[in-house]
């Protein structure tokens, strides 16, 4: 192993030619390849695919990617040289590359990777490293894929994590959040392929759809998604964001909070049965069961439509703790389900099953109040401003031990 330093001595910047390299030779697989400052030298440039040991930028320093070619790196630095020890890629604020740069970790060790110039982002980042982790440093933007092949890609809990394209987690491979900000385009599991959802505030957010997929979040099973108590957000601008996991959420796994946040003309559509362990809100745009398959909604608690939201039922089964639409100002709109709206308790805060100051649009169906326990306030309240009188309700239905009002 050796530390192998670009000087690009023959006066232009090939990487495969060896006069470039202040070792005579173009680093292999066993070699720490460090780019110094080339304000004064030809940048590095790839023309074919190049498997080293680590990489690491120094300040000042520039490396041109392609599109086409790949950076594989199999080890880590151990800190001699300009090295710094422990890292398989170590930018760190330093350099600038090219937005065509790829890079793969194969480290079969657990190690570091910090892919945070000080200008550019890399395109492309894949880790395949059976049984091992690698831990992102610092806030980190990929502008093109992540690619878990193997292994365990995690964020440090107060760094943010962007992708702007899909997120691909294979059967052996993690993504694990921690307390990070994490933004991606799509996420997309396989197999056992699991995503350790990110605790924080803002959730996880998805603002696109699979490339190939057509799919915001498609995971294999619904225990691949482990929700940490943390939300999952759908805000596409222009893209039909579609959903997919099959299974019984729980307080651990599945969906936990859901939010519909979207601007598109075309919004979210259902291609699977649903299920949400906590509460679905529907801040802006709307969530359409879609109506060739009829998918069930099933929220174990409470519903929440804001003005400028819609659920659309179809002819789905729907269950749901409460519905609310709007609170202190006017809310959205429930296209009911020409089936059965199941209403299974009362919103905690307001001891309403139903609170309406938006529309709801019956479309013939029946709305089914289902709570067990024995208690003689739940409230089913529409304001005056909701909407044209008759439009609420069709048929009612009433079971357990409860007594409902209408106040």
């Amino acid at each position: 192993m050796a530390v192998v330093t670009w000087d690009g001595s023959e006066g232009h910047g090939q990487w495969a030619h060896g006069a470039n390299w202040d070792s005579g030779s173009a680093p292999g697989a066993s070699d720490d390849v460090v780019i110094p400052d080339t304000s004064s030298l030809p940048n590095p440039e790839l023309a074919a695919d190049v498997t080293i040991n680590s990489l690491t930028l120094l300040a000042n320093a520039t490396i041109v990617g392609n599109a086409s070619y790949t950076i594989t790196c199999d080890g880590e630095a151990d800190g001699t040289g300009a090295t710094t020890s422990g890292y398989a890629v170590h930018m760190a604020g330093n350099g600038t590359i090219g937005t065509d740069l790829n890079i793969t970790v194969t480290t079969a060790a657990t190690t570091l990777v910090s892919l945070v110039p000080a200008s550019g982002t890399v395109k492309n980042f894949t880790y395949n490293a059976s049984g091992q982790g690698c831990t992102g440093v610092g806030a980190t933007t990929i502008n093109g894929n992540l690619t878990i092949t193997a292994g365990t890609f995690q964020m440090y809990n107060d760094v943010a994590l962007t992708v702007t394209g899909d997120v691909d987690i294979a059967t052996a491979g993690t993504l694990t959040g921690n307390a990070s900000a994490v933004t991606v385009g799509a996420i997309s599991a396989t197999g056992s392929g699991t995503y350790n959802a990110t605790t924080h505030a803002n959730g996880t957010i998805i603002n696109s759809r699979h490339s190939s997929l057509g799919r915001g979040l498609s995971m294999g099973s619904v225990d691949r998604l482990v929700h940490n108590n943390g939300k999952i957000v759908f805000q596409g601008a222009s893209a039909i964001q579609l959903i997919l996991i099959n299974g019984t959420a729980t307080s651990s796994v599945g969906l936990y909070d859901v939010e519909i946040n979207s601007t598109a003309a075309a919004d979210c559509k259902l291609t699977g049965p649903i299920d949400i362990y906590r509460n679905l809100t529907i801040t802006a745009g709307e969530l359409d069961t879609n109506s060739s398959d009829n998918h069930a909604l099933t929220v174990d608690g409470d519903v929440n439509i804001a003005n400028g939201g819609t659920l659309t039922g179809n002819a789905s089964a729907i269950s749901m703790n409460s519905l609310t639409l709007g609170e202190s100002s006017a809310g959205g709109t429930y296209n009911a389900t020409s089936g059965t709206t199941t209403i299974t308790g009362y919103r905690a805060s307001t001891n309403n099953a139903i609170y309406a100051n938006g529309p709801i649009v019956h479309n013939n169906g029946t709305f089914a109040f289902t709570n067990s326990a024995n208690y003689s306030g739940i409230e089913i309240q529409i304001e005056s401003g909701a909407g044209s009188a008759g439009t609420y309700f069709n048929n009612l239905t009433f079971s357990g031990n409860s007594t409902y009002r209408f106040p």
